[in-house]
């Protein structure tokens, strides 16, 4: 299945057959932490809803959230991959994408937490904030 999409159109037999070999190995290795389907279905079970909003290539982020069972957690109406609308994150109309599919369209009080690599954790305050807990010292 070489589409030009994700960069295997036109690659010999070998690297396609390489490539599908690293993807397969790669993707059954996509898996939520062990306590992140308790803390979920916790969450959950409060009244919380829940959804995964990710960024990327829909096929390869579709790859990743069906290979990780996001849709059985979540639902897959709430997982949204922003690689299939206009915009992705950071822009608002992904986030009025996402707030929808859990059923607050306006989203205003939509706290969004995410969990991107790098110096600062990505989020997007509610206009209601809740106090947030502060950090633990680490020894």
């Amino acid at each position: 299945s070489g589409s030009s999409s994700d960069g295997r159109a036109g690659a010999s037999p070998a690297a396609r057959q390489a490539y599908e070999a690293w993807s397969s190995e790669r993707l059954s290795s996509f898996r939520f932490a062990d306590d992140v389907d308790a803390m979920v279905r916790r969450l959950q079970s409060a009244g919380y809803k829940t959804g995964v909003l990710t960024n990327g290539h829909a096929d390869v982020q579709r790859a990743k959230t069906a290979a990780c069972g996001a849709g059985s957690l979540f639902g897959e109406e709430r997982v949204i991959i922003a690689g299939e609308h206009a915009e992705q994150k950071p822009h608002a109309s992904i986030f009025r994408v996402a707030c929808a599919a859990l059923g607050e369209p306006d989203g205003s009080a939509t706290p969004v937490v995410g969990t991107s690599p790098g110096p600062h954790p990505r989020t997007r305050p509610s206009p209601h904030p809740h106090p947030r807990p502060r950090p633990h010292p680490h020894p």
